[in-house]
């Protein structure tokens, strides 16, 4: 077709097609190749790291407790987030399809949000909508989406772009702009890392006036008051872990984290669901190379700070990464990052590249290249992320992956071997567990699943010396002390696990297991008062021990 009849075909087509309906065509897009990715998931069930705990085993989702607004899930605190789960709970009860659907869908509307942030920066309709789809199937993104326990990613993503889009709407200075205010506290509410919005704000305002006075940072003062409250709330669930490194040790696990994520940016392959980081000094090659990368960002601010949108992006990269790289213990082991942190900034990197990219002059040649090269990287990292979506299909498929990337990972090892508990594979799961201790002896779970290999054997002594290192380590581990209060009872010893039991309930008040042991111990021990209490809270936490022990019941009327 020659260029004579493209253009009639198309203002022939933008003809026919009314308006309302050209509106629709990027949601349309973006929710086609978002499905086409992640159509899988709707088959997936939950994985056994972190969605136990966290969903399909928390007796505050099964029981739609308002304790989620007051209580953390262990170290964050995400009210809102535990709230989606309460109502797909609801909803759908144990089945997992309808969290992974939710799931899907919030990645959708937030790619949507910035593709309506991208127009509002002034880029075209056209690179509005590349920038939007670039950012929907990225690799990185697989791990919120495919994983339940993403999804407070996924929401604070979802508040944060909205109520900066909000924001936008409004003059600088505008008082409505605290219309984004009731968005911003959402986004906290689904997880603390949204607290660096008023400082995007500001940002936002350098960006388009070239300055920032302290009259228009005043004039934010709601915004930065949620930031303090927020910020103190976090430093109560994060601050063992925060406090973990030396100061050096963590500035340099920071720059290498910002380096190692933008080479998964740049180069998405290799990706995993946990990254273990090896100890390095400052001359080592891996603290070099990340000091390398931060001041190559810090100079091309530097020297494109004439370009203040591209500026913009590089900022709010680094900006939104920032919250989430001090997050960096993982089942007690140190991590380099997670795919899921790079969520939001990746729209930082859009926004810089958009904006570099229309500072370039534009002959037909380069728009041509610019499309084929864009529908490429969209074709290329979409295939990529649908293979990617596969290793969430199932916990040891997970973690066997995780494995083949990283074969130290002790995290992978150890739960692999619980796997392999689980299905009564005793010497397999040995096997996993073993190796894990073999390269980190002071492991608490790993310890605990030994221990319970050992019991399982009816080797209890085996059993209680490997809690008790496990509790030397870590004395609140509430798993060790309820497998402790187990071989208690085994040994008819009623006293001594009613305590390790209210030791379980006092580390963790929402163990319904050790809630239910302990009811059944004290009506043995003649404590009927104190049984039929213990055994209020289990039914509160899970009516379905209704009726196990008659006896129980009647005390508990």
């Amino acid at each position: 077709m020659c260029g004579k009849n493209r253009r009639l075909f198309y203002t022939l087509s933008m003809t026919v097609l009314p308006q309302k309906y050209r509106q629709l065509l990027p949601p349309a897009l973006l929710a086609a190749v978002v499905l086409a990715i992640y159509f899988p998931v709707f088959h997936f069930g939950f994985v056994r790291w972190d969605d136990p705990q966290l969903v399909s085993e928390n007796p505050l989702v099964r029981s739609f407790s308002p304790k989620i607004w007051v209580s953390y899930d262990p170290q964050l605190y995400d009210p809102l987030t535990m709230f989606s789960y309460q109502m797909e709970y609801l909803i759908g009860g144990g089945s997992a399809g309808i969290f992974h659907a939710v799931n899907v869908l919030l990645h959708f509307l937030t790619a949507y949000l910035l593709y309506l942030l991208l127009k509002a920066f002034r880029f075209g309709a056209v690179a509005a909508l590349v920038g939007a789809l670039l950012w929907a199937v990225h690799p990185l993104h697989v791990e919120a989406v495919a994983w339940v326990s993403g999804r407070k990613e996924l929401l604070w993503a979802f508040f944060f772009f909205a109520s900066l889009l909000v924001s936008m709407h409004f003059p600088s200075g505008d008082r409505r702009r605290w219309l984004g205010l009731p968005l911003f506290l959402c986004a906290l509410l689904s997880k603390v890392s949204a607290l660096t919005l008023p400082v995007v704000l500001l940002l936002l305002e350098w960006r388009d006036t070239g300055r920032v006075t302290a009259r228009r940072t005043a004039a934010l003062w709601p915004f930065w008051l949620l930031t303090v409250v927020f910020g103190i709330i976090a430093l109560f669930g994060r601050g063992k872990s925060a406090a973990l490194l030396p100061v050096m040790d963590a500035l340099l696990l920071f720059v290498r984290s910002i380096a190692f994520t933008l080479s998964k940016v740049l180069w998405p392959f290799s990706l995993s669901a946990i990254y273990p980081a090896e100890p390095a000094s400052l001359l080592h090659p891996a603290s070099l190379f990340g000091i390398a990368s931060v001041a190559a960002l810090f100079i091309a601010c530097y020297l494109l700070r004439r370009y203040r949108s591209v500026v913009f992006g590089l900022v709010f990269f680094l900006l939104t990464l920032a919250p989430g790289l001090f997050a960096y213990l993982k089942s007690n082991d140190i991590t380099l990052t997670s795919d899921r942190y790079a969520y939001v900034p990746l729209a930082g990197l859009i926004i810089a590249v958009l904006a570099y990219h229309s500072l370039l002059p534009h002959s037909l040649l380069r728009r041509r290249l610019g499309t084929i090269s864009a529908v490429v990287l969209v074709v290329f990292w979409a295939t990529l992320s649908h293979a990617q979506v596969m290793t969430w299909r199932d916990t040891e498929t997970l973690f066997q992956h995780v494995l083949a990337s990283a074969p130290d990972s002790t995290v992978a090892m150890n739960n692999l071997g619980f796997i392999r508990l689980n299905a009564g594979e005793l010497d397999a799961a040995e096997k996993f567990v073993t190796e894990a201790l073999a390269l980190k002896p002071d492991y608490p779970d790993a310890l605990v699943n030994l221990a319970t290999i050992e019991a399982k054997r009816g080797r209890y002594d085996e059993a209680e010396t490997a809690l008790r290192h496990a509790l030397a380590i870590q004395p609140e581990n509430a798993q060790a002390w309820f497998n402790f209060a187990g071989i208690a009872l085994v040994r008819r010893d009623d006293e001594t696990a009613v305590e390790r039991y209210r030791i379980v309930v006092t580390i963790r008040p929402t163990h319904e297991q050790a809630w239910w042991q302990l009811s059944n111990a004290l009506l043995r021990l003649g404590k009927g008062s104190e049984a039929a209490d213990a055994y209020r809270t289990t039914l509160t936490l899970n009516a379905g021990y209704r009726g196990k022990n008659p006896e129980l019941d009647r005390l508990a009327e």
